[in-house]
């Protein structure tokens, strides 16, 4: 934990060819309430514009650049890079709310031993798990 005694949460955006939606993403991280974080981004092989916008953003963020592989292996490569005691993962083409890093937070403030937690629709979810496993979601 930082010096704050607030964990530093490293936010990693696998991003492919999404010129088109990675700055809705990256701004959505930018106004997250919560402090600290770090923002990586990892480009995985980009040949549209996502290199420009991201380039605007300066030390606002870390671009890590990388031959296409897929966005498996650009999340580990984010992964890699991490410094935070918890990592959060955003799609490029999504974004979130600017509370969702403070309610996750808080969540594992709360529940030590909880390894995972994931904010989103939790009817949709329910609609979606099979019967015999609701019991043991825990949601936040």
């Amino acid at each position: 934990m930082n010096a704050a005694n607030r964990p530093l949460v490293s936010v990693v955006i696998p991003t492919f060819n999404r010129a088109w939606a990675v700055e809705r993403a990256v701004d959505s991280v930018l106004e997250q309430d919560y402090r600290p974080f770090e923002l990586i981004i990892v480009d995985d092989g980009s040949t549209d514009q996502t290199s420009d916008i991201l380039a605007r953003y300066g030390d606002q963020l870390t671009v890590v650049c990388q031959e296409n592989r897929g966005v498996s292996a650009a999340r580990n490569s984010g992964i890699v890079r991490a410094k935070g005691d918890l990592i959060a993962f955003l799609d490029s083409d999504d974004y979130w709310k600017p509370q969702k890093l403070t309610v996750q937070v808080d969540f594992f403030t709360f529940h030590p031993d909880a390894l995972i937690c994931q904010t989103g629709s939790f009817e949709k979810f329910l609609a979606w798990m099979k019967p015999e496993f609701r019991p043991w979601v825990t949601w936040v």
